[in-house]
């Protein structure tokens, strides 16, 4: 499978584990044999300070742009007007991946600082997204959530999925997948120090996770006369808050038992790991999993966590773990007493932990799980559940023609698919990118074209004056090949709008210059007259028909499209055709500049005009080859111009049709 991941950030740029959750994730995919491409931002200067490199085998694009970031006073969102502009900047690199990328299914990560309708547009481009949820927030409000069978959520734990149920949004295609943690460098079977309690913090030094619930049950056994030693590891985003720390365990002259160690490698801290006995997650909050937890428990600590959100999933109080009252430090004292003063104990819950790590929370059957779902989201073309609305089959359809692309041997019966998938849309009411998408794919295929382009024109056009701002988006796939003529067709306004982009996208693959294409593409030019492929397509058209005003369409071309080299030749020849020298040696001049500085080679001082059975056929000496640059034609040329070829191109010469 070709899969995309997307998240907010990736490694090394992290805040916590969520990060490190999609590399392994991206990287464990990719060693399975899939093919694999991150999508995520540049965002290096976070101030937990992660720049520890981690070796990705994937290939990484950070091309997306947050609109919030994070502080030492906490996480800010910028300005409403940026981030309107960043978010249709994400939309539009989204946009470009699939058609660039094809990729068969998305794993997306954390949405924070981007926004749902960033995801959505891989939705309405046909892509399945399963996207793993790690916050009890998903970074969208209930009825924001996409409405689309190809949208596939997963929960970090079933804390999670209760959570996002009980909040208002909808359980359908949810299900848990526990993030396992690679048995790799934390797993250890070496013995640990047993001398004394030996406790290991490892996570955000920040209040809600808690660090000072676990210094004052510390100050607790020390009072008791306990012995201990103690370290807490881990960035912050709040420094007042760690200075704070560092002076209550002077206060309570712990000085000697403590140490603050700061941000370490994963290396290092595996190390600390090493010579530690105990590990505590003291969350005051609601912890969606708990990767850490898990980690420790492989390296074989005894692990002691709250009972907050997913933490109670992970451990079995008195057998691989134990669980404390969030945010009682008499509690969690009580619970390290214990284990003090009973170091077989201690053991025998590290070892069972560890089995119960490396069996039900390893990173092997996280993939496999993964794997599983992607597998059967990519292969449900169709929906398992009722479709209700033109644009849900018009997603139907869009699956099959990408079908059709990627499997030759099986287009017809994709084709058909598509057909009838469209029908039944149409029996609901029918969606604009349904009739535009099978204009489009008949002259892909070349079926009935004059009678499909008739039929648009009787059913269709009649509506361009009727108010469409309430068409829904829908997916969008053009053939193979045509995907330059695109445009940005997930930031337009309404669904008919789009549907108006792919009709103008297709008539940059003409068969002829006939009433019946010139028709179609002025409408379309009446509803985008700055588009540039228009007015290039209508300026060639009208002057093909020997009306010299068509070279003001070229100029509006030109004024989009500044030193385009098909441009300036389409002046010149537009000028000769219309009889005006002057300019024409004017244009001349400018392309025979733009040809050189793209490295181009020498012209011969005129391009000659060559009739041929009722054509005009622009022919352009180069060196040995003759290239066919532009193509005014009088009348339906299509026929012609394949005799042309037929007759005239010989071994060894270049032919190149623009326009």
């Amino acid at each position: 499978m070709r899969i995309l991941v997307v998240s907010n950030l990736y490694p090394p740029q992290t805040i916590g584990g969520y990060e490190r959750a999609m590399a392994d994730y991206a990287e464990g995919l990719a060693a399975r044999g899939h093919e694999v491409l991150v999508v995520t931002s540049d965002t290096p200067d976070l101030p937990t300070g992660y720049r520890e490199s981690i070796g990705s085998t994937v290939p990484i694009r950070r091309d997306l742009r947050l609109y919030g970031r994070w502080t030492a006073q906490g996480s800010e969102l910028l300005p409403i007007e940026t981030a309107r502009a960043l978010t249709q900047v994400n939309r539009e690199t989204i946009a470009r991946v699939v058609p660039e990328w094809a990729p068969d299914v998305c794993l997306w990560g954390n949405l924070g600082f981007l926004d749902i309708s960033v995801l959505e547009v891989l939705l309405a481009q046909g892509v399945p997204v399963v996207h793993y949820i790690m916050n009890a927030h998903p970074s969208y409000e209930p009825e924001q959530m996409p409405d689309s069978p190809l949208y596939h959520r997963v929960a970090v734990s079933d804390w999670i999925g209760h959570h996002l149920t009980a909040s208002g949004y909808p359980a359908t295609r949810l299900r848990t997948i526990y993030p396992g943690a690679e048995q790799g460098i934390f797993y250890d079977t070496e013995p640990h120090p047993q001398d004394m309690l030996r406790v290991m913090y490892a996570s955000l030094v920040m209040h809600y996770k808690g660090p000072d619930v676990l210094l004052e049950a510390l100050a607790i056994l020390h009072t008791l006369g306990i012995p201990f030693a103690a370290t807490i590891a881990g960035g912050t985003l709040t420094p007042d808050y760690v200075q704070a720390l560092q002076e209550f365990a002077e206060q309570e002259g712990m000085g000697d038992r403590l140490r603050f160690v700061g941000l370490q490698s994963q290396p290092a801290l595996a190390e600390l790991y090493r010579q530690h006995n105990t590990w505590v997650l003291p969350s005051r909050f609601e912890e969606p999993f708990g990767m850490a937890l898990v980690e420790a428990m492989q390296a074989g600590l005894a692990a002691v966590g709250s009972d907050r959100g997913g933490i109670p999933e992970i451990l079995t109080p008195g057998e691989t773990g134990f669980l404390f009252e969030a945010e009682n430090p008499l509690a969690l004292a009580e619970v390290l007493q214990f284990l003090a003063e009973n170091p077989e104990e201690r053991q025998a819950i590290a070892r069972r932990g560890q089995q119960t790590a490396l069996t039900q929370f390893g990173r092997d059957r996280t993939l496999d799980q993964l794997e599983a779902l992607c597998r059967e989201v990519t292969q449900a073309i169709t929906a398992t559940e009722p479709l209700a609305s033109p644009l849900a089959w018009h997603r139907v359809a869009v699956a099959h023609l990408r079908a059709a692309e990627n499997n030759p041997a099986e287009r017809q019966a994709h084709w058909a698919a598509a057909q009838g998938a469209w029908q039944r849309g149409y029996d609901l009411g029918g969606h604009p990118l349904s009739t535009a998408h099978y204009l489009v794919w008949c002259r892909r295929l070349r079926i009935n074209v004059e009678e499909t382009v008739l039929r648009v024109l009787t059913t269709w056009y009649a509506d361009l004056c009727r108010n469409q701002e309430n068409v829904g988006l829908g997916s969008v796939v053009l053939p193979q090949g045509w995907e330059g003529d695109r445009g940005d067709f997930y930031a337009m306004g309404s669904g008919w709008e789009q549907a108006l982009r792919v009709l103008a996208a297709s008539y940059g693959h003409q068969v002829g210059f006939t009433s019946h294409f010139y028709r179609p593409i002025k409408a379309l030019h009446t509803v985008f007259p700055e588009d540039a492929a228009l007015n290039r397509k209508m300026g060639l058209m009208v002057v093909g028909n020997q009306q010299p005003e068509g070279v003001v369409y070229l100029h509006r071309a030109w004024q989009r499209e500044p030193d385009s080299l098909p441009l300036a030749l389409a002046l010149t020849l537009a000028y000769e055709r219309s009889n005006y020298p002057a300019a024409a040696a004017l244009w001349r001049d400018r392309y025979t500049e733009l040809l050189g500085q793209a490295g181009g080679p020498t012209l011969d001082p005129k391009t000659v005009w060559l009739p041929y059975d009722g054509l005009w056929l622009a022919i352009e000496s180069r060196l040995t080859s003759i290239v066919t640059s532009i193509l005014l034609a009088e009348g339906d040329w299509f026929e012609g111009e394949m005799e042309f070829w037929r007759n005239f191109l010989q071994p060894g010469m270049t032919a190149i049709d623009v326009g």
